[in-house]
């Protein structure tokens, strides 16, 4: 370990940071990673085999972990971020319950946890679900149809006095959950562009020719759906912040607490959702805020300035002003 003394030898921040996964070949691992307020990182284990069955082994492993391959600087602090998974849940609990705590603070993946947010609010809102899959198709066909995408730049450059060479919209993937958000967004920027090119294109051979574009031209055309978009794209804001967050330095848990308060606003205001599933929808909200919003979440919510308690009511102000008097 005398590379991790050398690399981390002027901290005494760190967080440890596990998740497991399946490999191309359908096997079990665990990756242990370990990171410093510099955002550097270490890699301190792999771990072949399935993941902890149990919460009490979970716990077990994570202590062996810290004790056996991690000499850490003396008088350092150490956070721990892991998997959301239930097992680990339970096994935060317990070893916040041990005496001589390893771990200054521990937290579950709030990005997952934001992950678990948008696939709720997908299924319980057609409308959500529905434009997606319009923006999806949208973007398949500018990936497809290089003679549309092509008319489509110069129609950009002819209104906006731009050189746009090509255009680049993500398309939704399951395993990248804000390119969901992301796709819909990107699409709505360019949807009077696309409608003005469906009609300059739409006596061409290539045009007349595609079914993607035929399915497209059905979307653009239609006001309702673009109302829909537009509606869907305003739930789905919060969703693009925590990718924005994501990719910052100086991101804290108050900033992404912040937003899932956010989320639970606009579910609360919105007419797309029916007052049962909306009942539904924020109850689970509640459950995971409850489930995986630690204390020191809050106290992050209340002493970033960048946030300083937005959202939080007078009552819950006074509740966390009381638990950051009790952490520090």
């Amino acid at each position: 370990m005398s590379k991790l003394g050398q690399a981390f030898r002027s901290t005494v921040d760190f967080i440890l940071d596990f998740d497991s996964l399946t490999d191309i070949n359908q096997r079990n691992i665990t990756n242990y990673i370990l990171l410093n307020e510099m955002q550097m990182s270490y890699l301190i284990d792999i771990v072949q085999g399935s993941p902890a069955k149990n919460s009490e082994q979970s716990r077990d492993d994570l202590v062996k972990l810290v004790k056996s391959k991690m000499k850490l600087p003396d008088k350092s602090f150490l956070s721990m971020t892991c998997d959301s998974a239930g097992v680990y849940f339970k096994a935060r609990k317990l070893l916040k319950e041990m005496d001589g705590l390893p771990f200054t603070l521990v937290s579950g993946c709030m990005a997952h946890q934001s992950n678990l947010f948008l696939k709720d609010l997908i299924k319980r809102v057609p409308i959500v679900s529905e434009s997606i899959d319009h923006a999806a198709k949208i973007a398949a066909m500018l990936s497809k149809s290089v003679a549309f995408h092509a008319a489509l730049c110069a129609e950009i450059n002819s209104k906006e006095g731009k050189a746009v060479e090509s255009i680049a919209i993500w398309v939704p993937c399951a395993t990248c959950w804000y390119s969901y958000g992301m796709c819909l967004k990107q699409v709505i920027r360019i949807l009077d562009f696309i409608h003005k090119t469906l009609i300059n294109e739409k006596d061409k051979p290539y045009y007349k020719k595609s079914k993607k574009i035929k399915a497209v031209e059905g979307i653009v055309k239609s006001d309702n759906v673009n109302t829909n978009m537009i509606q869907a794209d305003k739930l789905l804001s919060p969703f693009n912040f925590v990718t924005a967050f994501s990719e910052m330095d100086c991101i804290l848990s108050g900033m992404i607490f912040c937003l899932w308060i956010w989320i639970s606003g606009l579910v609360n205001e919105t007419r797309l959702i029916e007052a049962e599933s909306k009942q539904s929808f924020k109850e689970k909200i509640l459950k995971r805020i409850r489930l995986y919003g630690e204390e020191h979440h809050m106290v992050s919510l209340l002493i970033d300035p960048r946030v300083h308690g937005t959202g939080l009511s007078s009552k819950g102000r006074r509740k966390v002003i009381a638990m950051t008097m009790q952490l520090a």
